[in-house]
């Protein structure tokens, strides 16, 4: 991390940026409908220079084809669309492989690979995850200039792996960072530390766009040889992997979002629609959105999960 082609010093790597680009998966379905709120949330709330980016996963025989409304509706909020092929998912299935979400979700996950070869003029793309919704005027940040940033990933990726990590680094000809985050752990009411390489979670972070298709390419392949080799076992519970070995395998200078950018109500992240049940702000700003462009109304409502929005 402290080489002298990777140092902070070098102006190259820590130029500002001038127009981002924000990247986001959709797919027929639940990830539909969240990007209706995702878009119209960011059109609200993001008041810089920057343009809005659609990623569609083919083959459409598995991802199927998002409906006309969502197409117009992402044509009148001036958002580009984006295709990319997943041959990750494709190759699986032509070994015979139960290709459903629930049971071998990493290969859905890949897609948040794939988009990162989109084609932008951006200087820095932020990705981000279909199921948040922006509901405060999300600024730039000086933080941003660093090619990558991300928050770290929660402690259930820690634990999952704990005591692998030198194990799957070697196996995935990745040398193990010399940086440890202290990793806080109770057992029985007694506190244990733990030192780890830092992992990030990959639902929001920004990669400067010079970086993003090598980061996007080592992703892939770190991808396929866990899964098809079976390298991590628990792999689907594990996803954010493969991400993070490619961030360091591609040598490229992160910063830790939660040090340098600790206020994070710009976004909320819902994960699952019946979460939003115990967020009226967050209900409040969805309906506001509906009122504000009725025709998502049409999208959501013979769906179930979203009823109560409509009410």
């Amino acid at each position: 991390m402290f080489e002298k082609k990777n140092n902070y010093t070098d102006t190259k790597l820590i130029k500002p940026i001038k127009k981002y680009a924000f990247v986001f998966v959709c797919q027929k379905g639940r990830i539909e409908i969240e990007s209706l709120f995702l878009v119209a949330s960011l059109k609200k709330f993001v008041k810089f220079d920057y343009e809005i980016i659609a990623a569609l996963p083919k083959p459409k025989s598995i991802f199927g084809e998002i409906s006309n409304i969502t197409l117009d509706f992402f044509n009148k909020m001036g958002v580009r669309t984006e295709t990319f092929t997943n041959d990750f998912i494709i190759k699986a299935a032509a070994k015979g492989i139960n290709i459903d979400p629930k049971e071998n979700k990493a290969l859905f996950l890949a897609n948040k690979a794939y988009a990162l070869q989109i084609r932008t003029s951006a200087d820095k793309i932020i990705f981000v995850d279909s199921d948040m919704i922006f509901h405060e005027e999300f600024t730039r940040n000086i933080c941003f200039s660093i090619p990558f940033n991300a928050y770290l990933a929660g402690p259930g990726l820690y634990k999952t792996s704990s005591g692998k990590w030198d194990q799957i680094f070697k196996e995935m000809g990745v040398n193990m960072p010399n940086l440890r985050v202290k990793l806080n752990r109770e057992n029985e009411g007694i506190d244990e530390y733990t030192f780890t390489p830092s992992f990030f979670n990959n639902s929001f972070y920004g990669i400067r766009t010079s970086c993003a298709k090598k980061l996007s390419k080592i992703w892939i392949k770190f991808s396929k040889k866990i899964f098809f080799q079976q390298i991590i076992k628990n792999f689907n519970k594990t996803g954010e992997v493969p991400f993070n070995l490619a961030l360091y395998k591609a040598g490229i200078i992160y910063n830790i979002l939660n040090l340098d950018w600790k206020h994070k109500p710009y976004f909320h992240y819902y994960s699952d629609v019946n979460k939003l049940k115990y967020k009226p702000k967050i209900i409040d700003l969805a309906k506001s959105i509906i009122k504000e462009h009725p025709e998502i109304k049409d999208l959501i409502s013979d769906n179930k999960e979203w009823a109560f929005i409509l009410e």
